[in-house]
């Protein structure tokens, strides 16, 4: 008998073989997973915006006509956040902790393939639920879209509804903080400005209580008048001594009433002139401590005045800087499962096993053509 017709069939020796086992078994098992055992998969969209008064905005597309009768323009640096920071663990923990994510991702009914295994990790959660949403900003109109999959229709809905809520919440605390800490640190500022001013006021109690004097330099303008006049009254009162010198006696009682008279003013200006600058008591010894006082309380007020000024800048400014977000469309809840798209699948599992088939037969036939 001839060894070679006794030989068991092999079907990968043919090439027919091998075309079914490669390339039809793998298509026939994939359509099989799909109308048999594969789980019915929902998708709920939803479209929102960030908006606010004093943004760096884009005036074009949808938004920009939603909010252009009013004034408020798309924040579109805050939506392009919202982006990332859908990404992050922060928001799979929002949404976790009102909807308990592995027992939606873990239906009963799910099939093994397409549900979240086991006692999935916290890293493990978070990349499939990144793989089960879909979070893409649309910088020519400043929208962002949200899509969430999930095995129930009502799953679906929940999971964008609440990741809808969860970046509401994140847009109205960085808000609210930005608020918060622009008129923070002008009241601050105000604050700081009124300790300058209560210290100089006390400097200036202080000195008052010190020199015994309400306002030195009222008080020294007073006296240099009142020296002054009987600096004049001595000037006349010498200047008629001297004529009278012309007519009368040394020893007449007007000549000596008029010498009297100018002994009593010369006495009277040396002792205002002494309170001017005549000891360490004078008012002029106070003087230099005073204006600088007085400039310092001068500059003070004037940097209360400015601050107080920058805080009611602050809070009109605050008032003009919120932020909120406006739902373009609310999240939907799917009336019929559109994925997997079974169709697609076999159709890209049958050429992709074609593909990788030709691929291996060159690699197989140039192997062999090089060994032989």
């Amino acid at each position: 008998m001839n060894s070679e017709s006794s030989t068991t069939w092999n079907p990968l020796r043919t090439s027919g073989g091998r075309w079914m086992t490669f390339i039809l078994l793998p298509t026939l098992l994939v359509a099989i997973y799909l109308y048999g055992f594969a789980a019915k998969v929902y998708m709920s969209e939803a479209a929102f915006g960030v908006k606010g008064t004093n943004s760096s905005l884009n005036p074009q597309g949808l938004l920009g006509l939603l909010g252009g009768a009013s004034g408020i323009r798309t924040a579109f640096d805050e939506g392009m956040s919202l982006q990332d920071y859908y990404k992050s663990h922060d928001a799979v923990a929002e949404v976790d902790k009102s909807l308990n994510l592995r027992s939606i991702y873990r239906r009963s009914g799910t099939d093994v393939i397409q549900r979240l295994w086991g006692d999935a990790t916290r890293e493990e959660l978070d990349d499939y639920f990144l793989r089960m949403t879909d979070v893409r900003f649309d910088q020519q109109d400043g929208v962002t879209r949200i899509r969430a999959w999930a095995f129930t229709p009502e799953d679906a809905q929940n999971v964008v509804e609440h990741m809808l809520e969860a970046g509401e919440g994140v847009i109205n605390r960085y808000s609210t903080r930005s608020r918060e800490d622009s008129v923070r640190y002008a009241q601050a500022a105000v604050t700081e400005a009124e300790k300058r001013v209560t210290n100089v006021l006390a400097q200036l109690s202080d000195f008052r209580r010190r020199a015994s004097l309400l306002d030195p330099q009222q008080q020294g303008t007073a006296v240099l008048r009142m020296a002054t006049d009987l600096q004049v009254q001595l000037l006349r009162t010498q200047a008629e001594i001297a004529d009278s010198r012309l007519f009368l006696s040394e020893d007449s009682a007007y000549l000596k009433g008029l010498r009297s008279r100018a002994s009593t003013l010369q006495d009277q200006y040396d002792k205002e002139y002494s309170q001017l600058a005549g000891n360490s008591g004078a008012l002029a010894s106070f003087m230099t401590e005073y204006e600088k006082i007085q400039l310092q309380r001068d500059f003070a007020s004037r940097e209360l005045e400015v601050t107080l000024a920058s805080l009611e800048t602050a809070r009109l400014e605050a008032q003009r800087q919120q932020m909120y977000v406006i739902r373009v469309s609310n999240p939907v809840l799917p009336q019929e499962a559109r994925y997997p798209q079974k169709g697609l699948v076999i159709l890209g599992t049958f050429f992709s096993c074609m593909v990788i088939y030709g691929i291996g037969s060159l690699l197989v036939a140039g192997i062999r053509d090089h060994v032989l």
